[in-house]
């Protein structure tokens, strides 16, 4: 079983280009989950350090997840505002760690994404992952409302 968990672990890697380097995340399954990401900044402003290791300039990314679509939705709207939306107790969200050692901390796959968070809970830093299918964000909330004139 061992050796066939860590083949299966190999695969995922493979499936999203992930290599380990320095630090070893966990995954865990949240394709069950409504996701977005407001903005997708943390995968491309990075800079290089002198040793040429690279270190994300964007902190205050999110990475926001729900189980249910409709507050999801309202949490869009209201441009991620929890509160604004009246969602806090429905969505919840991680920050999308940087890891210099990597070269993305967003990793996509053509029906999964791989996204690397901070659950800021005990030092607990996991690689999340998540359907495609079940990604909602801005565009979606305009189709909506354009549907249902």
């Amino acid at each position: 079983m061992i050796k066939e968990f860590f083949k299966l672990q190999d695969k995922l890697h493979e499936y999203f280009g992930y290599k380990e380097d320095w630090c070893i995340f966990p995954m865990q399954d949240y394709t069950k989950y409504w996701w977005s990401i407001p903005d997708d900044k943390c995968e491309k402003e990075y800079e290089t350090l002198s040793d040429g290791q690279k270190v994300c300039l964007s902190y205050e990314n999110n990475f926001f997840f729900t189980d249910d679509k409709e507050p999801h939705l309202k949490l869009i709207e209201f441009n991620w505002k929890c509160f604004e939306a009246g969602v806090a107790d429905k969505c919840y969200n991680y920050e999308i760690y940087s890891q210099r050692f990597l070269n993305s901390v967003i990793f996509r796959g053509e029906e999964y994404t791989m996204i690397l968070v901070d659950t800021h809970t005990d030092g607990n830093r996991y690689l999340m992952i998540v359907d495609n299918k079940k990604r909602l964000d801005k565009k979606i909330i305009r189709k909506i409302k354009l549907e249902s004139l």
